[in-house]
């Protein structure tokens, strides 16, 4: 149903590639300490909820959401504390756990605090782009980047709004750091635009190329590459030939009205250059 998913649906997966292997054998280290010590102390809930945690976390991203760390920990907690007070060697550093739970929260807590100032002023930058007050905007996103650049939907807007105020270095700077999180076709659209303007036609069909790779059946990326074909400066009729009719040819799985037009448009655009 999605194009372009943002998630592997395997959190093992995605946690092993974006993370790197030492962080997936140090995730399944706590999990296998966490699991050890519940079936020993018999916290037969807490177990079955972590299980059950794993087993979801096979077929969808779950620990995408702070509310499912927070059940993990929580049942973490739980598995590896006694219910019966012992005197052995093993239970005697777990009544520090809940403390340094506490303090690691409170860190995270202050770590975190001045990113609210951040997503507020973001939230007016948007009421600038929507008011086409992009060189503003602009300027308020170079501001925002240290905080935000790990949105790709605050990267994609200001990219946009890059685009618009006609700073195109910076739009594909910006696509291009996006680009390391996402395969969202939008960065590659405005990465071959930018560089269209810039007289970089060659990289510009590059990327579109390669978008076309991820996703074959997309019409836009035909229709940017018929475009960019029919570019005086870069005019190629045989390839704007092909991509024309790659776009009057295929038929998406829920049409709708920007489809259309984008066929239309070619057909005008045929017409133009015979």
């Amino acid at each position: 149903m999605a194009c372009c998913p943002d998630f592997a649906f395997n959190e093992y997966l995605q946690l092993g590639l974006e993370t790197g292997i030492i962080e997936l054998l140090l995730f399944s280290l706590w999990i296998g300490f966490t699991l050890y010590y519940g079936v020993r102390y018999k916290q037969t809930g807490a177990t079955g909820a972590i299980i059950a945690l794993l087993f979801f976390a096979m077929y969808s991203y779950p620990l995408h959401f702070p509310a499912f760390w927070v059940l993990l920990v929580f049942f973490s907690a739980m598995c590896v504390s006694s219910p019966v007070k012992q005197q052995d060697s093993y239970s005697s550093g777990f009544s520090h756990i809940g403390t340094f739970a506490a303090l690691t929260a409170c860190v995270l807590f202050f770590g975190q605090r001045h990113y609210y100032a951040s997503y507020k002023e973001w939230k007016t930058l948007k009421n600038l782009i929507q008011k086409n007050d992009y060189k503003t905007a602009a300027e308020g996103y170079q501001v925002l980047y240290p905080q935000l650049s790990h949105r790709t939907e605050f990267l994609l807007e200001g990219a946009k709004c890059f685009k618009q105020n006609k700073e195109y270095a910076n739009a594909i700077i910006w696509s291009r750091k996006a680009l390391q999180q996402t395969a969202d076709p939008e960065f590659y659209y405005i990465m071959a635009e930018c560089q269209q303007h810039l007289g970089l036609h060659k990289q510009a069909e590059k990327n579109l190329l390669h978008c076309l790779c991820i996703l074959p059946g997309k019409i836009e990326t035909c229709y940017q590459l018929a475009k960019l074909y029919s570019d005086t400066t870069f005019y190629q009729p045989d390839k704007l030939k092909s991509a024309a009719y790659s776009v009057l040819s295929k038929r998406p799985a829920i049409p709708t009205g920007n489809t259309q037009s984008m066929k239309e448009e070619i057909q005008n655009l045929l017409q133009q250059t015979k």
